[in-house]
């Protein structure tokens, strides 16, 4: 691990590309959306730029791994994704990954390709409740159903038709993977042109939402061009902020080895009640 006196380090963390295309240890998943994550925290919040790691079955944090340090990923994080799932993507079962995954589980209660829930808290946050639970296209990137998954009663938990076109959602999240040890930084749309789009928003517009720690939902209305050359056609998309960096009510693990341990696929109260009234 490098050490820099005064200076916090940040590290990329990148997904590699799928089993066909792994032949050069150069190409990772994401890597243009993660190169402009990169430059926010250097460029905007003062970071050193670490080395890059890739999400090897054995990805491991140094034993020197501590509070000045922050790993940035900028790929939707696989945390509900199943083999049986379309477009999923496959986990490596890396110690960093793990950490990764229980991060966001404290804040997200189910993510795959189709779904995004949020946890019963930061549902509360929003002011359009039917955002706690999106259902996108898998064969496209905007909304294709939503609900307020909490609702107290069964006619409020319904499905909903989303009326409008082109409209697909962002997330940032910063936290403490445990108390002591690192900070992670976590963006994602639900595909790779999504998750592009939201971290060239955070270099360009919108870097306060990694300022501090908590969860970052923005609305992107907009149709993506064909075969766009540069992606200034962002600039004519409307957004709206649904969140800016709420707070979880979970608290981060207490120890390097609970943060280590393997992530399970959805959150504990969400198996308990939403799915298992599903089921």
């Amino acid at each position: 691990m490098p050490k820099i006196a005064g200076r916090d380090i940040v590290f990329p963390f990148a997904y590699l590309p799928s089993r066909a295309e792994r032949r050069k240890h150069e190409q990772v998943r994401d890597g243009a959306a993660l190169a402009e994550l990169g430059d926010v925290m250097v460029d905007k919040l003062g970071f050193v730029r670490g080395s890059l790691n890739r999400n090897t079955a054995t990805a491991c944090f140094p034993r020197d791994a501590g509070p000045t340090h922050l790993y940035c990923l900028a790929t939707r994080p696989p945390l509900s994704d199943t083999p049986d799932l379309r477009k999923n993507i496959e986990r490596s079962g890396s110690p960093v990954e793990a950490a990764f995954l229980h991060m966001v589980l404290r804040y997200f209660a189910r993510l795959d390709r189709e779904y995004v829930t949020l946890n019963r808290h930061l549902a509360s946050a929003f002011s359009n409740r039917d955002r706690s639970d999106i259902s996108y296209y898998i064969y496209g990137r905007t909304y294709n159903k939503v609900r307020d998954i909490y609702a107290e009663d069964e006619r409020g938990r319904r499905w909903q038709d989303f009326p409008q076109r082109h409209t697909s959602a962002g997330y940032v999240v910063r936290d403490r993977l445990w108390v002591g040890g690192p900070e992670a930084a976590v963006v994602f749309g639900i595909d790779g042109t999504m998750t592009f789009a939201v971290c060239h928003l955070l270099r360009t517009r919108y870097w306060r939402f990694l300022q501090g720690e908590g969860l970052s939902v923005i609305e992107l209305h907009g149709m993506v061009p064909s075969d766009p050359q540069t992606f200034d056609f962002l600039d004519e998309w409307k957004i709206d902020v649904l969140l800016d960096r709420a707070r979880t009510n979970v608290p981060p693990p207490s120890t390097r080895e609970e943060a280590l341990a393997d992530a399970p696929l959805y959150s504990p109260d969400f198996v308990a009640g939403p799915l298992k009234a599903s089921a």
